[in-house]
């Protein structure tokens, strides 16, 4: 296990792996019980505001003004 610190040039290949296999996991269990659909409801509800991208507005939320967000607004 090791820890994956933002900026750093295995950042995205770690968000991605873990993207895939988390999905991919939430898909599988769905079908094992309501314990697993209540837990899968939870981690959802919690990733729906994280950041998805530099421009993103939900950076916001930390403090973290995004990249470009004139050049969207214009």
């Amino acid at each position: 296990m090791r820890g994956v610190l933002a900026g750093t040039p295995d950042t995205d290949q770690c968000i991605r792996y873990l993207s895939k296999y988390l999905t991919k996991s939430i898909g599988d269990t769905l079908d094992g019980g309501q314990a697993q659909r209540e837990h899968a409801a939870r981690m959802l509800d919690a990733l729906r505001y994280e950041p998805c991208s530099p421009t993103c507005p939900n950076w916001l939320r930390y403090g973290v003004q995004p990249k470009c967000v004139f050049e969207m607004i214009v």
